[in-house]
């Protein structure tokens, strides 16, 4: 099924139904493993802007 007619199947659906969707969506996605490989989030200088990033520290 692609992702068109799956969007086409979800509009069919009731109220009800699209947060029971929705529901089982993010339950999955709590459930999910969690990626332990960042650490904390870090500034980056620039003359012209401050950026965020993401500070790895691999450990193997």
């Amino acid at each position: 099924m692609s992702l068109q007619e799956l969007k086409e199947q979800i509009y069919k659906l009731s109220v009800s139904d699209h947060l029971t969707l929705v529901s089982a969506i993010i339950q999955s996605l709590q459930d999910a493993p969690q990626a332990e490989d960042w650490q904390y989030l870090v500034t980056r200088p620039h003359s012209w802007r401050k950026q965020l990033y993401i500070k790895v520290e691999l450990t193997h």
